[in-house]
């Protein structure tokens, strides 16, 4: 584990219901209806019943005066913490061998839908033109 997810995070929820809703003396409700979004889904957010969303992370960031990327990023810290918790997850990861590049000249394929970009593809005969079927100009 990496120091950022050992150390304690923050819930977003409680940042929101202690250093915005608090400070500012605003209830969920004049929040919700200011932003437009449900009082019970900012409930659910406030209540760690609910992550923030983008959308809902770029409201508040209007809203509040700061950047939604402060919202989105109080979001992943908190994720990425509980997911560094979970026994499950970690077991899972021990067991993952990290990819080797290769080495040399080696050709890297690559895939278009279903089959290798890059394989020999056929040659083929280039398509007949189509006569206009128009008039022939007048005076020709």
């Amino acid at each position: 584990m990496t120091k950022q997810t050992t150390k304690q995070t923050k819930v977003p929820g409680e940042v929101l219901k202690n250093e915005f809703l608090a400070a500012y003396q605003l209830t969920i409700s004049k929040v919700a209806k200011e932003i437009g979004i449900s009082s019970a889904q900012l409930n659910n957010i406030v209540n760690n019943k609910q992550k923030i969303s983008i959308p809902v992370a770029l409201r508040l960031a209007k809203f509040f005066g700061n950047t939604a990327e402060f919202w989105v990023e109080l979001q992943t810290t908190h994720d990425l913490a509980q997911a560094a918790r979970d026994s499950k997850l970690l077991s899972a990861l021990k067991d993952i061998k990290k990819a080797q590049k290769p080495k040399g000249n080696a050709q890297i394929i690559t895939f278009r839908r279903g089959r290798p970009a890059n394989r020999a593809k056929p040659i083929r005969k280039p398509a007949k033109a189509k006569s206009s079927g128009g008039r022939k100009a007048a005076g020709k």
